[in-house]
């Protein structure tokens, strides 16, 4: 049955040729069991009458184990030896033992087998008996006589046979005379009706000197030594744990001192004294529980002749430690004159002080020490409110602030010499009032090397119009390689209607026009990842602003004035401006689209060949000093030192996602994923909320230190997502833009304003407590 068990064969199904084979020879020797019968009488008299001994035998196979049990009875020189109870139990298929164990677990069967005749009372009429146990286990035989420390399998089985038996009754006999052979390796019918094994080994017929006793001489000591448990050897201090310790089940002060008052009411004396009925607390019950739990700190916290530096302390009627004062001639109140002394590293203590800086909706540290000090002398008390005040969820969630990373490095692509608006940021300024009513936009090209602008309206935020603005770009400027813009929501006065601009659809129709555009987008609500381009976003604004004033014109002629702004700005300059005479003129963004500052030839006119192309090596050498001017002069002006105080975000930390409502408002958030730049530092994170997931830049978060599990977080590898973006064009890459924030002028941006209360719902974080 077992190796049918092993072979997976459903109820239903045949069994293998050679199993089927095994049984028929099995059954057809089964009709020998008729012939095997057994006496009803196991003793050849009364138990009372005769010498009796009760044998036990164990031995097991790979296949299975077993034991059985033999009464001999001895009545003057005749001897009869008869089977009383056996049993075997095949070795378990899933759990494969060694045989020495098996072995064990044969002894183990024998145990019970004796047992179970003590409880049948089969022997209550016997004056006296011996019991012997046979086995042919040396290692079973040295797990059962040797006291060590075995290992759970071995010592649990010891313990149990040891229990029942009695180690010097267990004796060692050779295998070829143990009867207990036949049941643990099986028989069929007939060799069981021909060994007439019920009637006991013939040896035991004959005289205890003659039975085949033997001495253990060879043990595998390997297999016994392997059974020990490898002690070490520790120093422990064991501690009682105060009473105080079990009263911070509770998280709250007023808890806990209505448990001790619940506890007091248990005292028959408390409740004569206050006259007390099966109800709830009242004052007079918790002021006293409040005195008694003061006095069990002071005794657990203070021994008896203690002494602090430099205070003075006395006992009143209560036996409440006080500290004294110098105020003790004024008329104070008692506690005031005389506080209570209270240790300050108490957890009891510590909840206390909690209780206080909440009763005073969350004050700050000064009014919380000055309205403990009015009855309680707290020791190291601006230790513990400093240490209560920074640990309150409700304070930090007004106090806490933003993630803090470290500067990034400039890209390559705004610090090679490439051409002017090779690299651009688009973004959309508006909308402005038309004199008859309607309303256009400017889209604002910012080239990423040279700080030119270039300046576009357009009448609607269609992508049809957006994409006619870019086509007249591309045929005045040249086209474009890499363009940066952002995904949201990013400028003041028009934030709903950004939102209509669709980015894929501008991003899949410039991406069929070989070579492809590469589109890069910022990350939401991070306007200053796109500083290069909202700085000047405000410089066109403010320029108009001053223009304009008031007055609205036709679209002609904004389109005029838009011009002339963009000459102004692109003439504006990049490098530091000397008043000496003989100094070089400043770097503008104007030297670089136009190097010449005129377009007059008749210089040209009078000239022959071969000063033309000295002309040409000239203009050659020209362009080549601005580049090389734009480096030295301008590239090196924008590389500062990181000066950021860092403070990383983790994987599963809780943050406050910044909006732009009140700090009340702002919705709680996990981290999820942090999203890696190219040099190895995180500014995105994937955050997740009640309603699903968002992507922000780390400097929107605010961490509020409730992460109860720590975990390591692994960074991806910057060329992990690189590949996914090269690979998939429409995939928003962060980690390239992570380094496009390196000059932006904090003064340029505008700056998120919170407002602070001190009245919000309150948020229970979750305590695991110990009895």
């Amino acid at each position: 049955m077992q190796k049918i068990w092993e072979h997976n064969i459903d109820w239903d199904h045949e069994i293998p040729e050679e199993l089927a084979q095994e049984f028929k020879i099995w059954l057809s020797k089964a009709h020998f069991i008729n012939q095997c019968l057994f006496p009803r009488h196991i003793s050849i008299a009364p138990l009372e009458k005769c010498q009796t001994s009760l044998h036990i035998f164990c031995d097991a196979s790979l296949t299975s184990f077993a034991a059985c049990l033999f009464l001999r009875t001895k009545l003057n020189e005749q001897v009869k030896v008869q089977l009383v109870l056996a049993k075997n139990r095949v070795t378990p298929a899933k759990r494969k033992m060694s045989l020495p164990r098996l072995e064990l677990m044969g002894a183990l069967i024998a145990t019970r087998l004796y047992k179970e005749v003590l409880e049948s009372r089969l022997l209550t009429k016997c004056k006296e008996y011996k019991v012997y146990f046979w086995t042919d286990s040396a290692v079973v035989l040295s797990w059962l006589k040797r006291q060590a420390h075995w290992k759970p399998f071995v010592s649990n089985r010891v313990k149990e046979i040891c229990s029942t038996t009695n180690r010097d009754d267990w004796y060692h006999l050779p295998g070829e005379y143990n009867p207990s052979d036949l049941p643990s390796r099986g028989c069929d019918a007939k060799k069981l009706m021909e060994s007439r094994w019920w009637e006991g080994p013939a040896w035991l017929k004959l005289n205890e000197k003659d039975w085949p006793k033997s001495n253990i001489i060879n043990v595998n000591e390997e297999i016994v030594e392997a059974e020990v448990t490898k002690n070490a050897k520790i120093n422990t201090n064991v501690t009682i744990e105060p009473f105080s310790q079990k009263l911070t089940y509770f998280s709250k002060y007023n808890r806990i001192v209505r448990l001790v008052a619940w506890i007091l009411r248990m005292n028959c004396k408390i409740k004569i004294k206050f006259g007390i009925k099966e109800s709830d607390i009242t004052n007079d019950e918790y002021i006293n529980a409040e005195k008694t739990l003061i006095k069990l700190l002071q005794k657990e916290n203070f021994t008896e002749g203690f002494s602090l530096h430099n205070i003075n302390t006395e006992i009143d009627a209560d036996g409440v430690i006080r500290v004294k004062t110098r105020l003790d001639l004024s008329k104070e109140d008692k506690n005031f004159v005389r506080p209570i002394l209270l240790p300050g590293k108490n957890e009891i203590v510590q909840r206390l002080v909690r209780q206080r800086h909440e009763k005073l909706n969350h004050g700050g540290t000064q009014l919380l020490l000055s309205n403990l000090r009015n009855n309680l002398w707290i020791l190291n008390l601006r230790r513990l409110v400093k240490s209560v005040v920074s640990k309150c969820v409700i304070c930090k969630r007004y106090k806490t602030k933003h993630y803090e990373v470290p500067e990034a490095p400039l890209p390559s692509n705004r610090v090679e010499a490439n051409a002017a608006f090779q690299i651009t940021g688009i973004d959309l300024a508006g909308p402005l009032h038309l004199r008859d009513q309607s309303k256009c936009w400017i889209v604002l090209f910012t080239c990423a090397t040279y700080r030119a602008v270039h300046l576009e309206l357009v009448e609607s935020l269609s992508t049809n119009s957006f994409l006619m603005a870019l086509r007249r770009f591309i045929a005045r400027r040249g086209r474009i390689n890499i363009i940066y813009t952002d995904c949201g929501t990013n400028f003041q006065g028009s934030a709903n209607l950004l939102k209509e601009v669709d980015w894929a659809k501008v991003e899949a129709a410039t991406s069929i026009v070989p070579p492809a555009i590469k589109w890069r987008f910022v990350p939401p609500r991070a306007p200053w990842w796109g500083g290069w381009w909202e700085r000047l976003i405000k410089v066109v604004k403010e320029m108009l602003r001053r223009i304009l004033g008031k007055q609205s014109l036709t679209l002609i002629e904004l389109s005029t004035i838009i011009c002339d702004c963009e000459a102004i700005i692109n003439s504006r300059p990049l490098t530091y401006v000397t008043t000496a005479d003989d100094s070089l003129k400043p770097l503008t963004p104007m030297m670089f689209l136009h190097p010449l500052d005129n377009s007059e030839m008749s210089d040209l006119d009078l000239i022959d060949a071969k000063n033309i192309n000295i002309r040409l090596q000239y203009l050659n050498k020209l362009r080549a000093d601005f580049r090389q001017r734009f480096r030295n002069e301008y590239i090196a002006l924008i590389c500062s030192k990181d000066r950021c105080k860092q403070n990383l975000p983790k994987l599963n930390d809780i943050v406050l996602i910044e909006t732009d409502t009140s700090r009340l408002y702002w919705p709680l958030g996990i981290i999820k994923e942090l999203i890696i730049g190219a040099d190895g530092n995180c500014r995105v994170a994937k955050v997740q909320t009640a309603t699903g997931e968002l992507v922000r830049a780390v400097q929107s978060l605010y961490p509020l230190e409730l992460t109860t599990v720590t975990n390591e977080w692994h960074r991806a590898s910057p060329s992990t997502n690189r590949n996914k973006t090269e690979t998939n064009p429409n995939i928003k890459d962060y980690s390239s833009q992570a380094t496009l924030n390196s000059d932006i002028i904090s003064s340029d941006l505008p700056q998120t304003s919170s407002i602070s209360t001190r009245h919000g719902r309150v948020i229970n974080v979750p305590r695991r407590f110990l009895d």
